[in-house]
């Protein structure tokens, strides 16, 4: 009987997760425009409306970076997976693509709502700032 009542638990845990999952996924999908970089050495920068730096997710797991034309940027596009992290209101995003035909994958930690994605700094290291970007509609 002990069994059955951990498998059900443990069934209920992994059904919550993956809509939880489902759900910042919809939260995450369509443009998100650049608007602060605050920490780090420069302190707080903060972005106007229109400047053109947008990071794009879709609901396919797709994600993509677009630049202003005069921007002098790498692009990086591929793949996406969030989930949620072990740390209260946080989420693990996991972004895979290619860089000059190799594969890399950065995961951050990011706080997300209908409006704000935030990718926090790593806790290892001092002085990287946060950058947070406003959804467009």
């Amino acid at each position: 009987m002990k069994n059955y009542l951990i498998a059900g638990l443990l069934g209920l845990l992994l059904i919550s997760c993956k809509k939880d999952n489902e759900d910042a996924r919809q939260i995450l999908a369509g443009q998100w425009e650049l608007r602060q970089s605050a920490g780090g050495i420069a302190g707080v920068i903060d972005y106007p409306a229109g400047n053109g730096f947008i990071i794009e997710f879709s609901l396919n797991n797709k994600f993509r970076y677009i630049y202003p034309a005069n921007a002098n940027a790498i692009e990086r596009s591929g793949m996406y997976e969030i989930k949620k992290s072990s740390s209260a209101g946080n989420w693990l995003l996991t972004l895979q693509y290619n860089l000059n035909n190799a594969p890399v994958s950065e995961t951050s930690a990011v706080q997300l709502d209908n409006k704000k994605l935030v990718f926090l700094p790593k806790e290892s290291c001092c002085d990287v700032p946060s950058i947070a970007y406003e959804h467009l509609p």
